[in-house]
């Protein structure tokens, strides 16, 4: 990424409408100059830049993050932006991100992928109906689309369906492909909880974002054609890149009423 050198300082007129308002649109003016991916200048340079406080342009900051116009980055700097998410789809169909990217022609790269034992703590056994403590395999990853950081996944499956020691070797990231590559684990169907959740210091890391960052959460049971339950995942994704929709249709009634 590139960092363009600042003009020579001026005072943009925010003298008229609400601060708020005002400084959104000098932002939006000042951020003309710059392509995506480009650094802006730091919250200091901002605050001589607009002549006004450190805190009013970390708000107008933290509006225009939300809003997907640029990104912070811890210890790094902040950028402009890219104008459109870099991967949106439908939640109908059991799509790994892999093959979607593909299909797109978007790269894509899986980061610090982990496959290792675990136990299942009362939430994952009372998810997947095991006793606690049941034997567990854990595999962890980082997806990347297009140089973003798009989401972080945590999948838990029954040891008993298949081990670290048998996944590991031929798990490359798509925990789904893998699945479904298998005659005895192949995924029929899933049942998902949409939801969001902030970021906490933890999750900031892993996906490269502010503490408090809003993020898509999918709360998700995966089962097999014969309903057995052969997947528990929990599915963190950046609504800067990342849109994804449901297409509803209307219900018909078969008696004839509307």
């Amino acid at each position: 990424m590139s960092s363009k050198k600042i003009p020579a300082p001026k005072k943009f007129n925010v003298q008229v409408k609400p601060l708020v308002l005002r400084l959104e649109e000098a932002m939006e003016t000042l951020l003309q100059d710059y392509s995506p991916g480009d650094r802006i200048p730091s919250e200091e340079m901002l605050s001589n830049l607009m002549g006004v406080s450190r805190a009013s342009i970390r708000e107008c900051l933290r509006g225009l993050e939300e809003r997907g116009r640029i990104i912070r980055r811890h210890g790094v700097g902040t950028f402009l932006a890219s104008n459109k998410p870099v991967f949106e789809a439908g939640l109908e169909a059991l799509e790994s991100m892999e093959a979607y990217a593909q299909r797109r022609g978007l790269a894509s790269k899986v980061k610090n992928l982990d496959v290792r034992p675990g136990t299942a703590d009362p939430e994952i056994a009372e998810k997947l109906n095991l006793e606690l403590g049941a034997p567990l395999t854990i595999v962890t990853r980082t997806y990347i689309i297009e140089d973003a950081t798009v989401a972080y996944m945590y999948d838990a499956i029954p040891a008993s369906l298949v081990t670290a020691e048998e996944l590991r070797p031929v798990c490359t990231g798509s925990l789904l492909e893998y699945l479904q590559s298998s005659e005895k684990l192949a995924p029929w169907y899933a049942h998902t909880n949409i939801l969001t959740v902030q970021a906490d210091s933890d999750l900031a890391e892993k996906m490269n974002v502010e503490v408090g960052t809003d993020l898509l959460y999918l709360d998700e049971l995966l089962f097999s054609m014969d309903d057995r339950l052969i997947n528990y995942s929990r599915r963190y994704y950046n609504t800067r890149y990342i849109h994804y929709h449901v297409i509803r249709k209307r219900l018909i009634d078969l008696n004839g009423g509307r």
